[in-house]
């Protein structure tokens, strides 16, 4: 095995070097896109085109290393010779999947590195790097590797490239959409299920010639994962075929709001016009004019409790630090990096940092502790107001100046804070909101204005929706983990609560359309279990942000119910239909796996037992006239022999009758 492990690099480096060079060579050109123009060029391995690079190139790395390793030996039977060496064909396969994995990767992933390496040097780009940034395209990378099993799969699988052959490129396709999500711990798990699949695929169909039967329950389950994947890809398509036909009805979609009166309403939306507005209690409220829009309701200013999903993408530099781009002075650039709680600014002539801002003021790049440090948390508008621990400071980039506005209580930690809109009475002051775990406070520059105790729990409150009406009264959406609803607080112009309510929360109900429901009866069961197990694996990790069907209000709870019946219904029938071809003799002993296997995985399910298993011809048989195999000596139905074959004076034995023909030579 090693030396078929240095026959395969030495045949296959030429080609991993010609993809390391354009893929380096695409990389570059990414990073270079924005020339000196900060605006373009400051999200490094983050940026628009450097991802798209790694998204498509990677992939067509792989697939091109995969073919040409099993391709270019399947001519002039050179692949029987290679099987006829004194190793088994599954110590052939690993002998040529671990070189062409290492040339992928080092083919992809030093490009990768040396693009790393060359933002982290100081004076390659005005903006900070954070070595996080490589897990975008370390990603993408991971993805990329399932393509080239892909490729080793389809090589080896008999049949059609139309037909089974498709589906493990499509399975890979599906790995690389989960890629793409903004999260990291969906991007991960998704790839790693779908290169594993593959891999348990490849080698299993390769050391039994692509033959399903032949294969070991590890890898029949392995080659029938990758089946049900692209057939899920496959079904994705055809939904969006159907949608563009047949398009939905637009999404009527309800939250609350404030009017520029200041009352609470219900505001009823569909496709990007307002159908109905009412109160609380029910009553619809007429516009004045034609139709009502969007600046007949107050815009709300956010205090986020918990890290938004925006800023929680693992693909977007915002995740590290944030490009301050409405406080710039040229040729300047600020950065306010997250995890060391400071501003610095960049030399966009020189690309060289030059100094921080902190809460202490502004120091000089050799010496930035003298500016000190915010706590290193979230805050939405840093370029226009900080909360920290002890205070709230508002920065002034241009100036190079902080200054604190607020102090904090003994025992009081501030979370958040924003600017509120600009009063529109001449002569006012700017107010900010500022979010505490004690209470919210609204503050001007010369002084606090209003202080609205938190009516909840404040370690559940995810977000805060802050109106301020030109009436003087304060209206709070509260949101967070509350099963109950949405808290709604208002607060008069000197902070006192003198209105509180528990809000249901509105289900937004997509249309259920025959269609609708047939989609989600064919959703498998099994499926919808291994979601359920993957959510809450991420509402583990990732601290509440999934909820799982148990959670769900009084409104959602029946209707996902209704769904999970109907798959099961539809895995009862698949169950009974898939009964009929398990009768044949090749089942026999299979016929309890098959059935579960259709019962969790539906009509899925029986496509993909009808793709995997080798179907042998059928002929009929010349004693009952049923069908029988081919493979096999004698009939399954009534266990007749094959007859003699008629003698044409070219045999070769003599004295041989069709009764004394023995059945191996028939």
């Amino acid at each position: 095995m090693k030396a078929l492990f240095w026959k395969e690099w030495r045949e296959n480096l030429k080609w991993g070097l010609l993809a390391m060079a354009a893929i380096a060579v695409a990389m570059v050109y990414a990073l270079r896109q924005g020339g000196d123009s900060v605006d373009s060029s400051w999200a490094g391995l983050q940026n628009e085109q450097f991802l798209t690079v790694t998204a498509f190139g990677f992939p067509v790395i792989a697939l091109a290393l995969g073919f040409l390793q099993i391709l270019t030996e399947l001519r002039r039977d050179q692949w029987a010779f290679l099987l006829h060496r004194p190793v088994t064909r599954l110590q052939v396969f690993w002998g040529k999947a671990l070189p062409g994995t290492a040339l992928y990767l080092v083919a992809g992933g030093l490009p990768l590195a040396a693009s790393a390496y060359w933002l982290s040097l100081p004076g390659s780009i005005a903006a900070p790097f954070d070595i996080r940034q490589i897990l975008p395209g370390s990603v993408n990378l991971l993805a990329g590797l399932s393509y080239y099993y892909a490729a080793l799969l389809i090589s080896i699988l008999p049949g059609r490239w139309y037909g089974r052959k498709v589906l493990p490129l499509a399975a890979a396709l599906l790995g690389s959409t989960f890629a793409n999500t903004i999260i990291l711990s969906p991007a991960l798990i998704g790839p790693i299920i779908v290169l594993t699949s593959m891999i348990i695929a490849a080698a299993s169909a390769h050391a039994a010639s692509g033959l399903f039967r032949r294969m070991s329950v590890v890898g029949k389950c392995g080659i029938l994962s990758v089946y049900l994947l692209g057939l899920l890809v496959a079904d994705m398509v055809l939904s969006l075929g159907w949608m563009m036909l047949f398009p939905p009805q637009p999404l009527s979609y309800q939250r609350y709001g404030v009017d520029q009166n200041g009352e609470v309403v219900r505001i009823t939306t569909r496709s990007n016009w307002y159908e109905k507005v009412e109160t609380l209690d029910g009553k619809q409220i007429k516009p004045e004019k034609r139709a009502f829009e969007w600046a007949d309701f107050l815009f709300p200013t956010m205090l986020y409790y918990a890290t938004p999903d925006g800023f929680r993408d693992f693909r977007s530099p915002r995740a590290y630090f944030t490009y301050e781009s409405s406080n710039r002075t040229a040729p300047f650039a600020w950065y306010y990096i997250n995890d060391l709680g400071i501003f610095r600014v960049y030399s966009t002539e020189t690309k060289m940092p030059l100094g921080v801002l902190g809460p202490n003021g502004y120091a000089p790049i050799d010496n930035t502790g003298q500016a000190g440090r915010f706590h290193p948390g979230f805050s939405a508008y840093k370029s226009t107001v900080i909360g920290d621990r002890d205070g709230v400071y508002i920065p002034d980039l241009d100036a190079r100046s902080v200054k604190k506005i607020y102090a904090a209580a003994p025992g009081e930690q501030i979370i958040s804070a924003a600017r509120l809109p600009k009063p529109k009475k001449e002569g006012a002051q700017e107010e900010y909101a500022i979010g505490s775990n004690q209470a919210i406070q609204v503050v001007t520059k010369s002084g606090p204005r209003a202080r609205i105790a938190l009516p909840v729990a404040p370690n559940k409150i995810t977000g805060v929706e802050f109106y301020r009406p030109e009436s003087g009264n304060y209206t709070l959406f509260i949101r967070g983990r509350f099963p109950q609803g949405i808290e709604l607080a208002v607060a008069s112009p000197d902070g006192k609560i003198t209105r509180q309510q528990t809000l249901p929360l509105l289900y937004n109900s997509p249309p259920q359309s025959i269609s609708k429901w047939l989609g989600e009866a064919l959703t498998p069961l099994g499926a919808r279990l291994l979601g359920a197990g993957i959510t809450q694996a991420l509402q583990f990790v990732e601290n509440g942000y999934y909820r799982m069907v148990t959670e769900w209000n009084a409104a959602e709870k029946p209707l996902e119910m209704l769904r999970w019946l109907a798959a099961a219904a539809v895995g009862l029938l698949c169950a009974a239909l898939i009964q009929i071809p398990l009768k044949r003799d090749q089942f026999a002993g299979q016929r309890l796996a098959w059935t579960v296997f259709a019962f969790f995985f539906g009509v899925f399910g029986l496509l993909a037992f009808w793709i995997a298993n080798d179907w042998p011809r059928r002929l009929a048989c010349p004693s009952c006239s049923r069908k029988r195999s081919v493979e096999r000596e004698t009939c399954e139905h009534c266990g007749a022999g094959w007859p003699a074959p008629k003698q044409d004076g070219t045999e070769i034995w003599e004295g041989l009758t069709e009764e004394a023909t023995p059945p191996a030579a028939r």
